[in-house]
């Protein structure tokens, strides 16, 4: 996957040169776009894009009240793909297209089509996510998508929150390096687009969806690690917990590890030892004990952290702070 990141913070010169750089490079890697930046108050802007193979999720924040997309520059780069925009900030925004409007609370989204003009308007503040595929690549998984160009989807809709999830794991660089995934990420976000679209009523998304669209569990089981890997050093952390935050029953929590060939006990064990690791081989931990180090992982008994330790590192946790990782 190629991630592009744009920060106007970055940029040499004054307020003004920032500006005018960032505006005009606007669409590097993504789409021609026009900026219209909001009078009298310091510039920011930042663009934050994840490309993988056809798709793209990308961020755009900061003072700009327009971003347009107009016929001059469709000529120029006209692409036939949906675009699923999302506020992604706490004021209201108006997407227009065809003539009509679709004024988006925070959360809640609405679907374009790139190869026709399109306009945002943010107000004074602009924070958007916006997910883009081909539309025969979304078509083939929802029939009806014609129907739904400007439709407004609901910020409740669980699909939606499964998308934007699975959105800001992609964008994180730290969370996301596993590059066997990388491969599904299309055919992934593909299904959440579409189930999205299908779902834009707010109704619940039925719980065994891994066969119809499998994009959705790993979007489901993308969000559950985020969310344990938040928690993992609480030593209460447990899958009733975790599934019971997600909507979902602890079987099907562990469905979705079963699918990678492992289980939760082991995600959240692998997990724990790591940060472990990182811990006895940081010179700022120096003054810790690996009993208290151990406690602070998640670990409830210090003979299990042992065990588990020397098992899955060959060495053992005093040899490890010895020589400095």
């Amino acid at each position: 996957m190629q991630r592009i990141v744009f920060d106007a913070a970055g940029l040499a010169g004054d307020d003004a040169a920032r500006k005018d750089e960032w505006i005009a490079s606007l669409s590097s890697g993504y789409a021609r776009l026009n900026a219209d930046p909001v009078a009298g108050r310091p510039f920011r802007g930042e663009l934050r894009i994840v490309l993988a193979d056809d798709v793209s999720v990308g961020t755009v924040q900061g003072t700009v009240k327009t971003i347009a997309r107009t016929a001059a520059d469709i000529a120029v780069h006209n692409t036939d793909n949906l675009v699923l925009l999302c506020n992604a900030g706490a004021a209201p925004i108006r997407i227009e297209q065809r003539g009509r409007s679709a004024d988006l609370a925070t959360g809640a989204a609405t679907m374009i089509r790139q190869c026709e003009p399109s306009w945002v308007r943010a107000g004074t503040d602009c924070r958007l996510l916006a997910l883009q595929a081909p539309w025969s690549r979304v078509r083939a998984r929802a029939a009806s998508l014609d129907d739904h160009t400007m439709r407004p989807l609901a910020a409740s809709s669980a699909a939606l929150a499964l998308m934007r999830a699975y959105a800001a794991v992609l964008l994180d660089d730290r969370r996301f390096r596993d590059a066997a995934l990388a491969r599904l990420v299309p055919a992934h976000l593909a299904d959440l687009i579409a189930a999205a679209i299908d779902g834009g009523d707010g109704d619940a998304i039925a719980v065994d969806v891994t066969a119809a669209r499998p994009g959705i569990a790993a979007a489901r089981l993308g969000a559950i690690k985020a969310d344990i890997l938040a928690g993992l050093t609480s030593r209460t952390l447990s899958v009733g917990a975790i599934a019971a935050r997600h909507g979902v029953t602890p079987r099907y929590v562990h469905r979705l590890f079963e699918q990678e060939g492992a289980t939760f006990s082991e995600f959240v064990l692998a997990n724990r030892l790591e940060r472990a690791h990182a811990m006895l081989a940081a010179a700022g931990c120096d003054d810790r004990s690996i009993g208290a180090i151990a406690f602070a992982c998640g670990f409830n008994d210090l003979s299990h952290f042992n065990r588990s330790f020397r098992r899955r590192f060959g060495t053992t946790p005093s040899a490890i702070r010895a020589r400095g990782g």
